[in-house]
């Protein structure tokens, strides 16, 4: 009998022990990095089809403050018309006293922009986190003119920069600004 009751304690704790990691274990639960922060849900960004613009070789950012859960984003897409542009790329900067600061990401440029104003875009070269309360810039310049979606906001801004490139600037220097919240989202996809 002693051996048994033995078996039958032991039984029951590998039962219990079990259920316990079984209960803690999610494999539906998606994380990223070492914090566990978990990747953004949705779109974060603007979806604006109000006025359209655009102007060749200018790079045009337009402001994100992001609200809710920090979580990962890791892709960039604009609501654009390739007009005359043949290339065009994007990427995500910090905000250096209400101007875009530093580059946090950029897709790669995409050869085949729309014909026609359609969602366009790509993976960033690495995941960015957003930050609740944090502003960000989202960025896009075309090789020529280059058309995008915008609404006439006032805690937008849309800055100006000079000379495409293949890759979006480390930093700029803005030429201007407009109060308008440009058409660009982000994801994690």
């Amino acid at each position: 009998m002693h051996i048994t009751s033995r078996r039958l304690i032991l039984s029951i704790l590998f039962i219990l022990c079990l259920s316990i990691q079984a209960s803690a274990w999610n494999p539906m639960a998606v994380v990223s990095g070492t914090s566990g922060t978990p990747n953004c849900a949705g779109n974060k960004g603007s979806q604006e089809t109000g006025g359209t613009n655009g102007s060749s070789n200018q790079i045009y950012a337009t402001k994100y403050t992001h609200s809710g859960a920090n979580c990962y984003v890791n892709y960039f897409e604009a609501y654009i018309d390739d007009v005359d542009a043949t290339a065009w790329v994007g990427g995500i900067y910090t905000d250096n006293a209400g101007n875009p600061g530093t580059k946090l990401a950029q897709i790669t440029a995409d050869a085949s922009p729309p014909a026609g104003f359609n969602w366009d875009g790509g993976a960033l070269n690495t995941s960015v986190l957003l930050e609740d309360g944090v502003t960000y810039w989202f960025a896009i310049q075309g090789n020529a003119n280059l058309g995008y979606h915008y609404a006439a906001v006032a805690a937008a801004a849309e800055h100006d920069a000079t000379a495409y490139n293949a890759t979006m600037p480390t930093t700029f220097t803005p030429l201007g600004d407009v109060a308008r919240l440009i058409s660009i989202r982000v994801s994690y996809q």
